[in-house]
Parts: structure tokens; sequence; C-alpha cells
């Protein structure tokens, strides 16, 4: 009954202590090494009969072995008495809660140990704005590494950083660490909308057009040596759909709907692309963003998805995935004006839809012409999706209303702050509906 009855107690007198017993220490040795008085203080205490011949140091971590010693106690207790005995429920009870506590305490040493890690980065962090903070109240890092940035001719080692807030997921992309000084030179800090796996196109389909949504590997992978070869265990194929028409130029057969909103979509449920896809907007800038595709070992990339997927999936963030997939766009114009027509270049894109506590977005993708690669083309605040039949008046030219009309079951448009965008896929009524939802309770159509 004294166990189970101070336990609360000691939970917050050990928590306590183990978040601040290792700060502690160190501003211990950081004043013994500026002040000849702090340093005979500490020698005092260390002949102290009553120190029993421990350093400060020693004495300093010693509550929290006590702990330990306390739950081994209660563990030989449990043992030795009998099942029948009145305390032995409680025994149990005392050992569950002390467990707890030490859980607890462990936590805050993690949590701490990341701490001191990310002060570590910031002050090896050559170029970050001012408006860049890693140790910002509220900012967490929670996992960092190496990985492979792919560009569309290029191929170079990076090193990433990933932090969670409240309602964020955040990624400070950075050079590799100087061979010399250990410094870090800064290239983008962004926030995390989505990660998803990337398909790898080989053999015939890797001399197809461009194909949303998918890396051709001998186009640049050829030389590397990096990636498995077509075939091998762990490549992976990519899927085609037989799409038809305005669609033929842009279907992989990629596109999918995520019910639930949390997180990304895991499309096949494996891991057998070596790739990993990031996309993340720049918290300054609503409008600029960046599409990673990222490599490295399997076990890295695994758990690199594996962090992003459960921060992106707590109830708080701020964006969830509704939807993604190939989208055509035909036309597009400021509000106000009838849409021009996009040049066949630039109308296959790859889109992935949102929703969030404030409407809906939509970011919008390309692929190059050499890889195949996405790379971020705009961002847009979503006030609503419509399906309904695109009046003529509003494009311009006599080719492009002829096209609109005669794919009119396919075509969407899309109303963003001051741009219209006139679309086809053959998922319309799909993105439509999920869109719906997102845009009913939008700030701005409430006004």
């Amino acid at each position: 009954d004294v166990f189970e009855a101070s336990a609360d107690k000691v939970r917050d007198a050990m928590c306590t202590w183990y978040d601040w017993h290792e700060r502690a220490d160190a501003a211990l040795r950081k004043l013994a090494s500026k002040s000849a008085d702090v340093r005979a203080f500490v020698e005092r205490a260390a002949q102290d009969s009553r120190c029993g011949d421990h350093q400060v140091s020693s004495l300093l971590i010693a509550p929290t072995q006590r702990l330990g010693r306390q739950m081994l106690f209660l563990d030989r207790l449990d043992k030795t008495t009998e099942d029948a005995h009145p305390d032995k429920a409680a025994i149990r009870r005392s050992y569950a809660l002390w467990r707890d506590t030490l859980d607890a305490c462990n936590v805050l040493t993690g949590n701490r140990a990341m701490q001191r890690r990310a002060e570590a980065v910031a002050r090896v962090l050559d170029g970050a704005p001012d408006s860049v903070s890693l140790t910002a109240p509220g900012r967490f890092l929670t996992h960092e590494g190496s990985l492979v940035k792919i560009g569309d001719v290029t191929v170079r080692p990076d090193y990433f950083f990933l932090f969670e807030t409240l309602s964020a997921t955040e990624l400070l992309h950075c050079t590799a660490p100087d061979a010399t000084s250990g410094h870090f030179a800064y290239k983008r800090f962004l926030r995390v909308l989505h990660v998803e796996d990337v398909e790898l196109a080989s053999g015939a389909d890797a001399n197809a057009d461009a194909v949303a949504g998918t890396v051709r590997r001998g186009s640049l992978f050829g030389a590397t040596g990096m990636l498995p070869t077509p075939g091998a265990p762990g490549s992976s194929a990519m899927s085609r759909s037989s799409s038809g028409g305005l669609l033929a130029d842009s279907a992989s057969g990629s596109s999918s709907i995520i019910e639930g909103g949390s997180g990304p979509a895991a499309d096949r449920g494996s891991f057998d692309a070596l790739l990993l896809r990031v996309v993340a907007s720049d918290p300054a800038d609503r409008t600029a963003g960046h599409v990673y595709s990222l490599a490295g070992e399997r076990k890295d990339i695994v758990e690199w998805k594996s962090k992003i997927t459960t921060a992106l999936g707590k109830g708080t963030a701020e964006w969830k995935l509704r939807f993604k997939g190939d989208v055509v766009v035909l036309a597009e114009g400021f509000s106000t004006y009838p849409c021009a027509e996009v040049a066949k270049g630039q109308q296959a894109a790859f889109m992935w839809f949102f929703s969030g506590k404030f409407g809906g977005m939509v970011v919008r993708a390309k692929a190059t012409a050499r890889s195949g690669k996405l790379e971020w083309h705009e961002c847009l605040r979503v006030e609503r999706v419509d399906g309904a039949d695109v009046p003529l008046h509003t494009v311009k030219g006599d080719k492009l209303r002829r096209k609109v009309r005669e794919h009119r079951d396919t075509v969407f448009r899309i109303f963003a702050e001051k741009k219209v965008l006139v679309c086809a896929s053959d998922e319309k009524d799909l993105i439509v509906e999920v869109m719906r939802s997102a845009t009913a309770a939008s700030p701005r159509r409430q006004r």
C-alpha cells in the first residue's frame, strides 16, 4: 500500500529529476572548467566522507538508479509472496505503476537527448535564415540520416533532419556534413505534406513517354549501381492503365483515393521500391515547395517512411491526403477571364488533393523529360471543385471548346483563390466528391 500510495508523487519527482540531472551535470562541468572555486568545491565534495568516495556527477545520477532498485525489490517481493496473501494484488499494482514511471522517465531522457542534438545541429548549421529555429518551443527532432537526393540529371548524397510540432511535420535538408569542420550547409526547411513509394519504370516502359508518378530506371540510374536491375529481388515494375483519348499521355495507373485521410497511401503494402517521394511545401510561401525523390539502403527508406507516416497520421495534422493521381490540365487562367489552353508539354500533371481545417489544397507536379521524376509546379488553395459541364464561354478558342465538349464526362474545374484550372481525369467523380466535403466548410465560401 505504501508503494501504491506514493506512486504519483514518485512519478512527478523522478520525471523532474530525469529531465534536469543531465543539464545540472553539464552546467557543473562547464563551471568547473572556468572557475577555480567550483573545482575546489568538487574536490572537497569527493573527499567528504558523507559522499562515500563518490564524485558530484555520480551523486547527481544516483536518484535515477534508485527507481530501478525499487522495481527489483517489488519484483522479488511479488515472487516471494503467496498468491493468497491480501497484499499480493497491491504489490502487482504498485509494480505496474512504477513501471509506468520508468517508461515516462525514459521518454523524457530520449526527448532531452534529441533536444540536445537539435541544439548541437543549430550551432553547426551554416546559411540558415533567421526564421528557421531548430530549438523553437514545441519543435522536436525525431529522426535524422543521410539519403541520396535524386535529381533529373544528378545523384547527390545529402543529409536530412525530421522535426515534429503539434500540427506539422517538418524536414530540414542540408548538405552532407563537411569532413573537416562537421558543419552542415543549409538548403531547405519545408513542411511535409505526403510521403509515398516511387515506382521504377524498366524495360519497354522505360522508353515510353513521360509518365507521371514514375521514374525511368535506365535514364538515370544505369551507371550508378545503386538500384537493383529489372527482375532482381527488390525491383519494381511500373503499372500502366489503358486510358485513351485525352488521358493517354499521362496515365500511370497510380491514382488512389484515401478514405480516412490519415497519412500517405500505402498502395502496395510492401517496400519493394527503393525510392521514396516526399512532397513538402515552404512554410514561408505556401505556393512554393519541393518534391523529393530519395534513395538509400532499404532499412533506412523503410524507417524514414515509417517515421513520416506516423507523424502525418496524427489527429492534429494540418493537412490530410484525400486523393492522388494523374490529371490533364487543359486550360488555366485568372478567375475573371476565359481560360486559355495550356501548352501540350505542360498538360500532363500529377496532383495530390488535400483537405484541412480551412478548406482544400492541391499540389500540382510535372514529370521531367529525362528521368520522369516529379517536380513541384504549384500549390493552390482550393475554394471548390466543380464537376458540372464547363460553360464554353469560360474557355478560349474553338479547338479547346471542342475538346472540352467531346470529353465532358472527364472534365472538371478547380477554383483556387485567383486561378481556375480546367482539368480532365478518369477519376473525375471521385475527385469532385472527396473535395466537396473538404471545401464545404472553407471560411472563404462561408463569407
